[in-house]
């Protein structure tokens, strides 16, 4: 029954969706790529407008999309973009340019303090890039990762006593170009998982014990997840530690991607068996931590199995931001 709901939605979702048409994505700053809230995002024509949320997303639903309108983006200290909804495309992140003011003669222009990033990734590192798969379609290279329990990517200081400002993760939505033997059923937003600052075995080089953790959920489809951990003291002791994360298996984490299995469907008298399928479907689970278009080598692991780490050769879109 279960499975058959799930066959429903699909078959039906598309058709209610017809009528409208969906616009989201991050809005974030040009030169620091940090995402920028309180953005005001409007539909010029059709008049509908909504603000990015604390991580720079956005969600505006067009009931009936004019042709020639376009989203604009406003905020105070940056200057004004407008985005045809012809170039829209799905989950785009928009970049404002901060804006510059003059006082006699004297230009003052808004920039943000930088901080040390380790591990660090950029737009272009968690962009989709489009290319023709051996299926015949159009995939992404940055295609999400998954583990059955926990991931971890090494970090690295300058110096010891390193104390952590934010956790940065490159997410993405399960790509069904990867998945061509059964197809997805959508996936909600809303997602649960854990962070742990992990230290290092001196003997082994692999994650040890979990020194913090934090629980976090978010209710968007957000690529780009900044975690602010300023206020939690997060301070490791010596220069190396992990950033892990942790799936949690619980059903709003579930993506079903639905398949079908051959079994006997009939046995003639002469004994021999005839063979049809039978619906089934498997679960993924979120986040889908995406993997870096980049040739930077970094250090990371996956488990599998409780206790047992594996070392992985694909660089994780997974950073952490320190304080000098």
């Amino acid at each position: 029954m279960r499975h058959l709901i799930y066959c429903f939605l699909l078959i039906i979702g598309p058709g209610i969706a017809s009528a409208q048409k969906i616009f989201e994505g991050q809005v974030v700053d040009k030169e620091t790529e940090a995402t920028v809230p309180g953005v005001t995002v409007k539909l010029l024509k059709e008049g509908k407008g909504t603000q990015t949320n604390n991580r720079g997303y956005y969600k505006l639903i067009s009931a009936d999309t004019i042709a020639n309108d376009s989203l604009h983006f406003t905020s105070i200290g940056y200057k004004t973009l407008r985005v045809p909804v012809t170039a829209y495309q799905q989950g785009m992140f928009i970049e404002l340019e901060a804006s510059t003011t003059e006082l006699k003669g004297v230009t003052i222009t808004k920039k943000a303090p930088r901080k040390p990033v380790l591990n660090k990734f950029s737009l272009a590192n968690i962009k989709e890039y489009r290319f023709k798969s051996a299926y015949g379609k159009y995939a992404n290279r940055t295609w999400p990762f998954r583990a059955r329990i926990m991931v971890a990517m090494k970090m690295k200081a300058k110096h010891k006593n390193v104390r952590i400002s934010s956790i940065n993760i490159g997410r993405r939505e399960f790509d069904e170009n990867y998945y061509p033997d059964g197809q997805l059923a959508l996936p909600v937003p809303h997602t649960r998982f854990l962070v742990h600052i992990m230290s290092r075995d001196e003997l082994t080089g692999l994650p040890d014990q979990k020194i913090y953790t934090k629980d976090i959920r978010l209710s968007d489809n957000s690529q780009m997840v900044i975690i602010d951990v300023s206020q939690d003291n997060w301070t490791v002791a010596g220069d190396t530690f992990f950033v892990a994360v942790e799936w949690l298996r619980i059903p709003i984490n579930q993506v079903l991607q639905l398949d079908a299995d051959l079994t006997v469907s009939k046995t003639t008298r002469s004994g021999e068996q005839k063979l049809g399928e039978a619906p089934t479907y498997h679960i993924l689970y979120q986040p889908a931590i995406t993997i870096m278009d980049t040739k930077v080598k970094y250090e990371g692991y996956k488990m599998n199995e409780p206790g047992i780490w594996q070392y992985i050769t694909s660089p994780l879109a997974i950073s952490a931001t320190i304080m000098d």
